[in-house]
């Protein structure tokens, strides 16, 4: 996925400058590629929740996921219901953000989430911590089930905690990601 990820990237990109901004797998895939083995190097990577520790249980829910079929829905609020439960979010979020997670098929609607993206494997993030090669910042929600705070200190001292956000922070409170990201981004200066 990385590599994907990184020859999208460096062909858009058309030789400027590269900040990442990852939430959950993103995240991880933005720490993956702050090793600059992937035909280039970001000035800077900005995770947000991370999920950094994994049960059995977690493994076995996530194992049980990425094997399921698409559920077909007949309104498209239905499985923009779906496509907000996959993204960690209540089934009645209301944001612009999700609108894109849904598409139409013959028989009706469904979430546009390959449920193959939860063949996942616990990132080891010592590694990807010790092999980054530019500054990487981590971030999560105050109320996120997938992570906390102090996981994440373990591995950047200066982690940052969105209060009253939950794993979608970009989601539930996207000025406060934005200027966090802005603050510790600092190639530039972006006023709210």
């Amino acid at each position: 996925m990385a590599s994907a990820l990184a020859s999208t990237i460096a062909e858009e990109a058309h030789g400027e400058a590269i900040v990442l901004l990852g939430h959950s797998l993103g995240g991880t895939l933005s720490l993956l590629l702050a090793s600059g083995n992937f035909g280039f190097t970001p000035e800077s990577v900005h995770a947000v929740g991370i999920k950094v520790t994994w049960s059995d249980k977690d493994l076995a829910t996530f194992a049980r996921l990425r094997v399921r079929d698409s559920r077909v829905f007949a309104t498209p609020q239905e499985a923009l219901a779906q496509h907000a439960r996959y993204a960690g979010l209540a089934p009645d979020a209301d944001s612009d953000l999700l609108q894109g997670g849904i598409i139409r098929i013959k028989d009706g609607w469904r979430a546009a989430m390959d449920l193959q993206c939860f063949a996942v494997e616990p990132p080891d993030m010592p590694t990807l911590m010790q092999e980054a090669c530019m500054p990487v910042h981590l971030a999560c929600g105050s109320e996120d089930s997938l992570v906390s705070i102090d996981e994440l200190r373990q591995f950047d001292p200066a982690a940052h905690q969105f209060s009253g956000a939950g794993h979608n922070a970009m989601v539930e409170t996207p000025a406060d990601v934005w200027r966090w990201f802005d603050e510790t981004y600092s190639g530039w200066r972006v006023h709210l």
